[in-house]
């Protein structure tokens, strides 16, 4: 008998932080596309419309107007095209989504990953992500539970939470 085939998952993301999130934690490829930049209909055809696309959004680029309604022509042209999609909305940024998981400030996470900025945080969640995720109180069901912006609230059933995703086997041996 054939073993049924998993269906792809795809994250689309900003960058190397989000990506370095996904492939700790989550089950699912990544591509780095900046969706609030670029358009997604040319880079959508190696991935099949059977696939899951995860948006990884982070809201503090979606000030820009421009940026927001390219994001928006984006998630459209998803919908268009029949992929089935979800929206993963960070509070602000990822740093601060990181911070909300580990049920703290940023201040506070800067500190305990012995971190002076933001962006020295990005590069060593990039080299190791442990460096977040031995936090004492870092729990992955509270990504992404903001509610959505108000240009996104159309899109509400396709919001998910960490909570919702796979998550790979054995994570607390990961700690």
């Amino acid at each position: 008998m054939k073993k049924a085939k998993r269906q792809q998952v795809i994250f689309i993301a900003e960058g190397a932080t989000e990506r370095a999130l996904v492939k700790k934690f989550f089950e699912g490829t990544v591509k780095e596309i900046n969706l609030a930049q670029r358009d997604i209909q040319r880079l959508l055809k190696p991935i099949p419309v059977k696939a899951h696309i995860h948006l990884m959004i982070d809201i503090d680029i979606l000030a820009d107007k421009i940026c927001l309604n390219r994001m928006l022509e984006n998630i459209k042209t998803l919908k268009k095209l029949g992929y089935n999609f979800s929206i993963l909305q960070q509070n602000k940024n990822l740093e601060d989504e990181l911070a909300r998981a580990c049920n703290c400030s940023l201040k506070a996470l800067l500190k305990y990953a012995d971190c002076s900025s933001p962006s020295e945080l990005k590069g060593n969640f990039i080299k190791n992500p442990t460096c977040v995720f031995s936090h004492p109180e870092f729990n992955h069901t509270r990504l992404w539970t903001t509610a959505l912006i108000p240009e996104l609230e159309n899109y509400e059933a396709h919001q998910l939470t960490g909570n919702d995703l796979s998550i790979l086997e054995d994570i607390d041996k990961q700690k």
